[in-house]
């Protein structure tokens, strides 16, 4: 798709809508932008399945307070998982029937595999410190003490001399105990504090595992000798580990966000994971022969074919995202029935994917978008023949009024920014009445529809309290006035509390607030805030007007969907002689209009609430500072934004979508 897309900022005024075109900044992976038919999971729908739209192939289970760690095939074929939280092991059939057997004792458990005696043998922490193991058939667990008080066991293998083999990174051992829990030798790294995770068998018939601290790979012979330590990228934290039929060794670098190769002649690759800080985790060998692992922080699971993956800069890697936010996928294995099964941490879900339904994540980039807020000074004889005749202000007072106004304006416009030196010296000016700064986003699109706005997941209700990489914010700045004796610089003072004196800090302070949501498959990131003059300019100006300074209230929203559109709208209660200027092009001039309505707003006592002033929106009544009813021709859901005072909501209800 090499023909250029047009981005649209879409900026509403008072009593307009301008639509601003320029040409969009484009990464390398804006061309691979694709827009996907919506496709719902084949096969057996079960009742406590939930099959997501937005994620076609992929069908969770729930499995409530579980916090589902590892999964793998038993020999009776049904997929049995390890629960962190519930203290269970639990067993799902491949038509999502789901079966929970609580264990003797209390602990974490981690890891299950299938023993050399047909049981499914796990790991479990403290208070634990033990294996246990259940037959295929149910019943109670049957706990294994074999490791010491203390112990931290998590990984778990059969070994290629009937035994079980361990890990435990407390003690930093690699361990080994017969089916009949005899036999228990444990082995200590020769790397101190190595931090053992998870373990498998090699081609070569020796156990390999992760060593997560030391960032290593390491390998034990069944006679309990080391034999050799592979050492990858330091803090890359190896975790997961697997074999392919082909004798290479695969593993996960949770923190290096990759995936490391040993090949049979001791070659060590590593490769990048496509989304940045992925934490990719467990993995596995696919019905397919790819790769397949799970990216716990990255809300996916995702796929590599080694016959694809010719060099760390040329390995495709397709990621598939999943339906809900925060899923924390974990444990993945292939299932009995060909398909990939895999656990949600953080969902409390067990999920399935059927690999010929998947569609992958494409990307692109938003542009950089600095949105810098000016005032224009004012026409203080017409401001002071307004305030005398609709406030009924003295002549002296409201000249006095209208001069404070007019000097505190920004006397030139800012400068274009062409690089980060230029824009870094605007912003050490101090010389503007705001600016926001929305760097370039990384766009996840799946199923035509947003997946994910720089790594954070959208597929939620909704994400309060965000703050997105490289977002940069300021309330403004008053220009210094020496003649008054104020020669710095004067901060903006930001919104602390409604009228009732209900505190919103947490929501409306000098980080404002984000939320992102999906309306319509896009994504929608709305980031609002207030502010008015510093305490020493308004106890200033009180005695003159008889009015306080009201807030001034700044709602901006970046709306992006997959088809590579995205627009930037601004609303706000700003002075009445606001400029607006996007990346240095002016797109919005205020006359001076309404500056009495203005300053009422302000509220007659000292420290009061100030509801600020723009034009009212029909639907939402008088006390509402946003009502956009058109965005990439979409109307606002509720068709009302913030509610300051007495609107639909009644009172102020943070964000009202």
């Amino acid at each position: 798709m090499g023909s250029s897309r047009t981005a649209r900022w879409i900026v509403p005024a008072a009593t307009c809508v301008l639509v601003v075109s320029v040409a969009p900044v484009r990464g390398a992976a804006a061309d691979n932008l694709n827009v996907f038919s919506k496709r719902g999971a084949s096969a057996v729908q079960p009742v406590s399945a939930a099959t997501s739209q937005s994620s076609p192939g992929i069908t969770e289970f729930p499995v409530p307070n579980s916090d589902p760690s590892a999964i793998t095939v038993g020999p009776d074929g049904n997929l049995w998982f390890a629960e962190v939280s519930g203290n269970n092991v639990g067993k799902i059939t491949p038509q999502g029937n789901i079966t929970q057997y609580p264990a003797a004792a209390n602990g974490e458990m981690n890891d299950i595999t299938v023993g050399p005696d047909g049981n499914l043998w796990f790991t479990q922490r403290a208070p634990a410190d033990a294996l246990g193991k259940i037959s295929t058939s149910g019943g109670s667990p049957t706990p294994c003490p074999v490791p010491p008080s203390g112990s931290a066991v998590t990984g778990i293998t059969k070994g290629p001399d009937g035994n079980l083999w361990f890990t435990d990174f407390m003690q930093n051992v690699i361990g080994r105990v017969s089916p009949d829990c005899t036999g228990n030798q444990q082995y200590t790294i020769p790397t101190a504090n190595a931090w053992p995770q998870y373990i498998t068998v090699g081609p070569d018939g020796n156990l390999w595992f992760t060593e997560e601290v030391a960032s290593a790979i390491g390998v034990i012979s069944p006679s309990g000798v080391f034999q050799h330590q592979y050492n990858v990228a330091a803090g890359s934290n190896p975790l997961g580990i697997t074999t392919d039929p082909n004798g290479n060794i695969w593993f996960t670098e949770e923190q290096g966000n990759g995936i490391g190769k040993i090949t049979p002649d001791r070659t060590l690759t590593e490769y990048p994971v496509p989304t940045p800080n992925s934490q990719p985790s467990l993995i596995t060998v696919g019905p397919d022969g790819n790769i397949w692992f799970t990216e716990q922080a990255g809300n996916h699971i995702a796929r590599l074919n080694p016959a694809t993956c010719l060099s760390p800069s040329n390995c495709p890697i397709s990621e598939f995202a999943l339906p809900n936010a925060n899923s924390d996928p974990y444990g993945i294995t292939t299932g009995p029935d060909g398909n990939i099964w895999f656990t949600e941490k953080g969902g409390n879900r067990i999920g399935r994917a059927i690999p010929s339904d998947l569609v992958p994540v494409t990307k692109f980039v938003t542009p950089d978008i600095k949105v810098i807020q000016y005032i224009h000074p004012l026409d203080a004889k017409q401001c002071a023949r307004d305030l005398v005749a609709q406030l009924g202000v003295s002549k002296p007072s409201a000249l006095a009024a209208c001069g404070f106004l007019s000097v505190s304006a920004n006397p030139l416009p800012p400068p274009r920014i062409p690089d980060d030196q230029t824009w870094t010296a605007f912003v050490n000016s101090k010389e503007y009445r705001g600016y926001i700064h929305i760097p370039p986003l990384t766009v996840n699109c799946s199923g035509g529809e947003v997946a994910a706005i720089d790594n954070i997941p959208v597929g939620g209700p909704g994400l309060h309290g965000l703050i997105l990489p490289g977002f940069e914010h300021s309330l403004g700045y008053t220009p210094p006035r020496p003649f008054e004796g104020l020669t710095d610089y004067s901060p903006a003072e930001p919104f602390v509390t409604d009228k009732a004196g209900t505190s919103v800090a947490d929501l409306m302070n000098n980080d404002g607030v984000f939320e992102v949501t999906r309306p319509g498959g896009n994504a929608l990131i709305t980031y609002m805030t207030a502010s008015r003059i510093a305490t020493v300019e308004r106890v200033a100006a009180f005695p003159i007007l008889g009015f306080d300074a009201p807030y001034i209230w700044t709602v901006t929203q970046l709306r992006v969907n997959c088809q590579g559109d995205e627009s930037v709208s601004i609303a706000n209660s700003e002075f009445p002689t606001t400029n607006l200027y996007i990346n240095g092009q002016l797109v919005r001039f205020y006359r001076q209009t309404d500056l009495p309505q203005f300053i009422k707003d302000g509220g007659t006592k000292l420290n009061d609430i100030g509801v600020g002033y723009l034009a009212l929106d029909p639907t939402c009544g008088t006390n509402v500072h946003w009502g956009t009813k058109a965005l990439l021709g979409q109307p606002d859901p509720g068709g009302c934004f913030l509610d300051i005072l007495n609107g639909p909501t009644g009172g102020v209800t943070g964000l009202d979508l």
